[in-house]
């Protein structure tokens, strides 16, 4: 399902999508590595807003493994468009983007807005910048680029859990 330059990965997605653990010999066939495992319950929507195609396709399949509904975003304002007409639990925002950049987008969010986590290399930005504008409240948890995998889903996983708890 595409949302304004977004793409929604369903449950049919999901089931047909798994990742590979290791390379398989040329006498093994997919069967060797055993049945995928069941998709469960979706565990909330992360909206991953990053303009590096590599990078947000990237965190899409690490965050879609994981078990989260993921949507994408390629820049401040497709952010924005898919923040108005979808529910996400959290959003993960690079700073740096064309069009608007990610200080724009959080400068707007309204309530309720999602958890932010910001993935970001901070080139132009960093954390003291975000907090001298006052948006450090609006961030759940700032990350350096490359970031690795687990250290992005703990990240993710905090945001779900405090936006459960009502933090």
């Amino acid at each position: 399902m595409a949302v304004a330059g977004a793409a929604f990965l369903s449950e049919e997605d999901d089931q047909s999508v798994r990742p590979v653990l290791r390379s398989a010999g040329p006498e093994e066939t997919d069967e060797a590595l055993g049945p995928a495992a069941e998709p469960s319950s979706p565990r909330g929507t992360v909206l991953v807003a990053d303009d590096d195609d590599g990078m947000r396709e990237t965190l899409v399949d690490i965050l879609g493994f994981s078990g989260y509904d993921v949507l994408q975003a390629v820049d401040g304002d497709d952010t924005l468009r898919v923040l108005g007409q979808q529910s996400v639990d959290v959003l993960l925002l690079d700073l740096a983007m064309p069009k608007r950049d990610g200080l724009s987008v959080l400068e707007v969010l309204g309530p309720p807005p999602p958890k932010v986590v910001i993935l970001s290399a901070f080139e132009y930005y960093g954390p003291k910048d975000i907090d001298h504008m006052g948006l450090g409240r609006k961030v759940t948890r700032a990350l350096r680029k490359p970031c690795p995998p687990v250290e992005l889903l703990a990240a993710v996983s905090d945001a779900m859990d405090e936006l459960h708890r009502g933090d």
